[in-house]
C-alpha cells in the first residue's frame, strides 16, 4: 500500500514538472516555427514575469489569481514593445540572431540582478502552502493549479491554431511562408502575434 501511495505521489509530481515545461516550451517552439528564431531570451522573460508577480503580490498585496491576470496583461504589453523595438529587425540576421538574443537575455538578466539582487526570493502566497488531502494522499494546491493551467493553455492554443483564421495563417507561414504570401497573407502581424504568445508563455512558465 505504501509503495502504491508513493507511486501516485511521484506520478503527480512528474505530471506537475511536465506541465511546467509545457508552459515554457510552447512559446519557444511557436516562435521558432513561425520566425525561425531560437529565442535565448525566453528564460529571461520568464524570470522577469516572476519578479513582476513577486512585486504585485508582496508590494501591492493583490490576490494570487488577480496578480496572475495582471502579469499576463503586462507580458502582452512587454511582448508587443519588444517586438516593435527589437524582434522585427532581426528576421534577416541568419544564425547571428542566436548571439543577438543571447545578448538580449544578458541585458534583461543583468537589469533584474541590479534591481532585485542575486539572492533567492520566495513568493509568499496562501496557495503555495495549501495541500489537498485525498485519503492518505497529499497534493500541493499550487502544483495542481499549474497542471490545470498548463492543460487550459495548451488546449486554448490548440483550438486557436487549428480553428481560428489567425491560427490557420500562422500555421500556413510556418509551413511555407512564400506560398502564404502569394495567397495574400501578411506575415508581419502574425509574427507579432506569435512573439507575444511566446512571451506570455514564458511569463506563465515563470
Amino acid at each position: 500500500m505504501e509503495h502504491t501511495l508513493l507511486l501516485v505521489q511521484l506520478l503527480v509530481t512528474g505530471v506537475f514538472l511536465s506541465s511546467l515545461y509545457v508552459l515554457g516550451a510552447y512559446g519557444l517552439t511557436l516562435v521558432y516555427g513561425v520566425m525561425g528564431i531560437i529565442n535565448f531570451a525566453h528564460g529571461a522573460f520568464a524570470v522577469l514575469a516572476a519578479y513582476i508577480f513577486l512585486i504585485v503580490i508582496e508590494q501591492l498585496g493583490i490576490n494570487f489569481f488577480i496578480a496572475l491576470i495582471f502579469v499576463i496583461l503586462l507580458m502582452i504589453i512587454i511582448g508587443y514593445i519588444t517586438f516593435e523595438t527589437f524582434t522585427r529587425f532581426t528576421f534577416n540576421l541568419g544564425d547571428v540572431h542566436v548571439i543577438v538574443y543571447y545578448a538580449l537575455s544578458l541585458v534583461i538578466s543583468n537589469i533584474l540582478a541590479i534591481t532585485f539582487g542575486v539572492n533567492t526570493h520566495i513568493i509568499n502566497s496562501d496557495i503555495s502552502y495549501r495541500n489537498i488531502h485525498l485519503g492518505k494522499l497529499e497534493f500541493n494546491l499550487l502544483n495542481l493549479f499549474i497542471i490545470i493551467l498548463s492543460l487550459a493553455f495548451s488546449g486554448a492554443m490548440h483550438l486557436f491554431l487549428k480553428y481560428s483564421m489567425a491560427g490557420k495563417k500562422i500555421r500556413a507561414i510556418s509551413q511555407n511562408e512564400e506560398a502564404a504570401k502569394i495567397l495574400g497573407v501578411n506575415p508581419m502581424p502574425l509574427r507579432r502575434l506569435a512573439w507575444i504568445l511566446g512571451v506570455v508563455s514564458a511569463g506563465l512558465f515563470g
